[in-house]
């Protein structure tokens, strides 16, 4: 027999008692592994977002447009799943169906205004999600804030943003969930 040809059959051989080799009994486990898949990437906790608010002036004329301009930012070390739709509307619809974002602003006696519109943002798709690195961040402006409210006259007013995700995009990605407020900004309203 030439040497490759014993080479050969040597190789098969132990092929062969390699697989009938006794395998050792499966270890018992007190549960059954879950069904739930593992997220590549963990939700980022929540002091690794943060939500930051600026208004275009200080002071306004009654009536006059207030510009917000909102930055999601993520400062956390690895990476973040976000929903950056950040559709605004009434406070007290139910985050995620109809808003990420409500702004409170307060008159100067500490009130609540009242929010005077309704929006109907589009659904909340898997596009509206994106992975945010570290420093990474997101800006929408408001243009018209005031249009939602109802100013109550002249005066000082506070205004801070809520930011809130409850959901995970439909398509099975692992989103950051929680809820966050952004900084207050006091602003002035004149006759």
């Amino acid at each position: 027999m030439k040497p490759q040809k014993t080479l050969f059959f040597l190789l098969l051989a132990l092929a062969l008692a390699a697989c009938t080799q006794p395998t050792a009994a499966p270890t018992p486990t007190a549960a059954p592994p879950s069904l739930t898949p593992t997220p590549v990437l963990e939700p980022a906790p929540i002091e690794d977002l943060t939500l930051s608010l600026e208004l275009d002036k200080d002071t306004y004329v009654l009536e006059e447009r207030i510009r917000a301009t909102l930055t999601l930012r993520y400062v956390g070390g690895a990476f973040a799943f976000v929903n950056i739709r950040l559709a605004y509307n009434n406070p007290q619809f139910p985050s995620n169906q109809s808003r990420d974002i409500s702004f409170l602003i307060y008159d100067q006696d500490g009130k609540p205004l009242e929010y005077g519109a309704m929006h109907q943002p589009m659904l909340l798709e898997p596009y509206h999600f994106a992975m945010f690195g570290p420093n990474s961040a997101f800006e929408r402006t408001y243009p018209n804030i005031e249009r939602s409210y109802i100013f109550t006259g002249p005066g000082e007013y506070t205004i801070q943003a809520l930011y809130e995700n409850y959901t995970d995009p439909s398509d099975g990605r692992t989103a950051w969930q929680g809820q966050i407020v952004s900084n207050i900004v006091t602003f002035t309203i004149e006759p």
